[in-house]
């Protein structure tokens, strides 16, 4: 086993115990991309986000209502700050960022993974207050 499979795999199975919850599953297609629609489209991370490179990602919030919603954006990292674009903004209120998800192969620690797994994921598991 590779160093980066076995990286992938602990990091995998870190993200399913810190984000289980039984009200939902990042699986269920009732993932709504269409709910808490706002004017709040840039959010900005610091050092937390330091190994996180991807050019465009998926964010997964959960919602002041308990869902999960989704937003697509683009990523800019310039010096210790990360600057995060959605595509459609979200409304106030507080959520939870669960994770972000981008293609495998933009992430070099487990790129050799890409036969095997289309996409990886970033989680944080912080606060959003909008």
């Amino acid at each position: 086993m590779t160093i980066a499979r076995a990286i992938a795999i602990i990091l995998a199975f870190s993200m399913l115990a810190a984000c289980s919850n039984d009200k939902f599953s990042p699986d269920d297609p009732d993932i709504a991309g269409n709910t808490f629609i706002g004017n709040m489209r840039d959010m900005y991370l610091g050092p937390e986000t330091e190994d996180f490179r991807p050019g465009n990602f998926t964010l997964v919030l959960l919602a002041p209502d308990g869902s999960l919603i989704r937003r697509d954006g683009s990523h800019d990292r310039s010096g210790q700050k990360s600057h995060l674009k959605l595509n459609v903004g979200l409304s106030d209120g507080e959520y939870r960022l669960m994770y972000f998800e981008y293609p495998i192969a933009d992430n070099p620690l487990v790129a050799d993974l890409k036969d095997e797994f289309p996409t990886t994921q970033f989680g944080l598991g912080c606060r959003v207050k909008v």
